[in-house]
């Protein structure tokens, strides 16, 4: 465990801003999915914003950001955490100078053993399949224009993203002994 008074003021405000904000957008791909693959994905949606009221004929410009934001950042925790992909298998992600990685914390890297050593989030292999496809997808279908055939599909993309959470809540919040911060605002799970 990381002595809490040892923590500098860019590692609390990772702690209590920037990773917490990336985890709202994880939760919010979760969301995203359940309503794509229910009928509401075809309800109408409306929004109300300081007085303003905005239309739309169904919820996919919503679904649609929150899933491309939340797989981009499947992508940017996964190698937060140190997982990384090359050539679809695992590898050790290999930070550049100014990469904040969970190391910048006092941190142990998370192994690929521990992404599929018991987690709530699925079976091993399955969880290892979705974050793999979620990695390719987040460098090929949403991170570029490309024809690569790369697409998410919600089963994956959810069961990366609960992944993600619960790794981030294990192998950091409850590693440095603090509280895992409320960012579960659109599932309120």
């Amino acid at each position: 465990m990381v002595d809490k008074k040892s923590l500098c003021p860019e590692q609390i405000e990772m702690l209590d801003e920037h990773l917490p904000y990336r985890l709202q957008l994880l939760d919010g791909l979760c969301w995203a999915c359940s309503v794509l693959d229910s009928s509401l994905g075809n309800s109408s949606l409306s929004l109300s914003l300081s007085g303003a009221q905005v239309n739309f004929p169904d919820a996919r410009p919503l679904t649609n950001a929150l899933a491309e934001s939340g797989i981009l950042y499947c992508r940017v925790l996964l190698n937060f955490l140190g997982i990384h992909h090359n050539n679809g298998k695992f590898t050790e992600y290999n930070p550049r100078e100014d990469d904040f990685t969970i190391a910048n914390l006092g941190l142990q890297i998370v192994t690929t053993d521990k992404l599929k050593s018991d987690p709530p989030t699925g079976n091993p292999d399955d969880i290892e399949r979705a974050c793999l496809n979620m990695l390719r997808s987040a460098n090929k279908a949403v991170a570029h224009f490309t024809t690569a055939d790369a697409r998410a599909c919600c089963n994956d993309a959810a069961c990366c993203a609960k992944t993600v959470m619960w790794l981030i809540e294990k192998y950091v919040y409850r590693k440095l002994g603090r509280e895992v911060p409320a960012y579960k605002i659109w599932t309120n799970q």
